[in-house]
């Protein structure tokens, strides 16, 4: 009996670990998918169609910020470089 108590808590263990890193696996597709997109729409159809360099660089710093919260906060959630 105390053999199948371990099995199942390392079954379930398992079916955890996989469920949590599917789970950060889709978070990141999603951060990569919306990055390319502000990408678009920030940076190339305001930034670059204005032909303002002030509006590329304002737009260029906005994406570069966003996406380096955005990588912190997946870092944060997988637990890397967390004290």
């Amino acid at each position: 009996v105390h053999q199948a108590i371990h099995t199942i808590e390392y079954v379930l263990s398992c079916i955890s670990n996989t469920a949590s890193y599917l789970r950060l696996w889709a978070l990141s597709l999603a951060h990569a998918q919306l990055s390319e997109v502000f990408w678009e729409k920030a940076v190339v159809e305001i930034g670059v169609e204005s032909a303002s360099p002030v509006m590329l660089f304002v737009t260029s710093s906005a994406w570069a910020c966003f996406t380096v919260s955005a990588r912190a906060k997946e870092r944060k959630e997988r637990g890397v470089g967390v004290d």
